[in-house]
């Protein structure tokens, strides 16, 4: 997948493309995605999703819904994901106010028509764009007509009744439910860290203990508690138990292995389950019990 950020230069030639936030990059937007690679084949196009960064709330309303809104992937999560499900093509538009004020008419006629030559254009069934969300189905439809390119629009009932939102994963998320987050997304739901130590004591007397730092604070993080996990380091994967306290935010992963894990090494952690919520504990010895007992269930 070629990665392109921001609109500058930017040239594409048959552009089977949809646009959102893909936040999550969830159920209902597979269904999208999994569309316009339909469309590419049938048409020889390419498959192009346009997203933003940051997200359009965190910039439009900063004092008030975007103020605390948390990202269910950043985005170096999201090209990871969105990758895995093979788009040819991922524009990423720094979202600002100026770009905000651009008119829904002239978004599709001067960027997605003479940038990308557009040949396709996928949205789902509630989808708005342009200025003050001006831009809807209708306005593309009649848009479509008047500079030869085909629109379609994904029903309601093929997208699982959106439930399927971003929101309902944030809130899965938010309590821990994981199985059920991992539903919603159609994959594990995960998060990509650096090592800063290494220690060989913890908790329990075997394996290593690795405590990972996360370098956006706007991700969205489960509870705290623990959490069988797979863990991906240095091209081996490790199943693992983690457990978590956001003040930092730090994150302990304890791993029952003989292999030298390096300081600074990149993880990328996919969650299972949650075994213990430390949310409904009240003292850190309940807490270490529960942690030993949680990693010689797994490991």
């Amino acid at each position: 997948m070629q990665v392109h950020y921001g609109l500058k230069g930017l040239k594409l030639n048959n552009s089977v493309a949809t646009i959102g936030s893909f936040d999550g990059v969830h159920a209902g937007h597979v269904v999208i995605i999994k569309r316009i690679k339909e469309l590419a084949k049938k048409y020889n196009g390419e498959t192009v999703i346009i997203t933003f960064d940051p997200h359009p709330r965190k910039v439009l309303y900063p004092h008030t819904t975007g103020k605390d809104l948390k990202m269910i992937y950043t985005i170096e999560e999201k090209i990871d994901r969105l990758s895995s499900l093979g788009v040819d093509h991922l524009v990423i538009i720094p979202f600002t106010i100026e770009f905000s004020q651009i008119s829904s008419t002239s978004f599709i006629v001067d960027i997605l028509l003479k940038q990308l030559s557009l040949l396709c254009m996928v949205v789902g069934f509630n989808h708005y764009f342009g200025h003050n969300k001006s831009g809807d189905f209708s306005l593309l439809y009649y848009l479509s007509k008047r500079y030869k390119f085909y629109v379609e629009e994904i029903p309601e009932k093929d997208i699982h009744h959106e439930s399927m939102s971003s929101t309902l994963v944030r809130e899965a998320l938010s309590h821990g439910w994981i199985k059920k987050v991992n539903s919603y997304l159609q994959s594990k739901y995960f998060f990509f860290g650096n090592i800063q130590q290494v220690k060989t004591e913890s908790v329990i007397d075997n394996g290593q203990l690795v405590i990972t730092g996360l370098k956006d604070r706007n991700k969205l993080l489960p509870p705290e508690g623990t959490y069988s996990v797979t863990v991906f380091v240095n091209n081996k994967q490790y199943n693992a138990l983690l457990w978590s306290f956001y003040n930092d935010p730090e994150i302990c992963i304890q791993i029952n292995t003989t292999d030298k894990l390096e300081e600074g090494s990149k993880m990328r952690i996919e969650f299972s389950e949650l075994l213990s919520d430390f949310t409904t504990m009240e003292s850190s010895d309940e807490m270490n019990a529960s942690i030993k007992s949680d990693f010689y269930n797994i490991c």
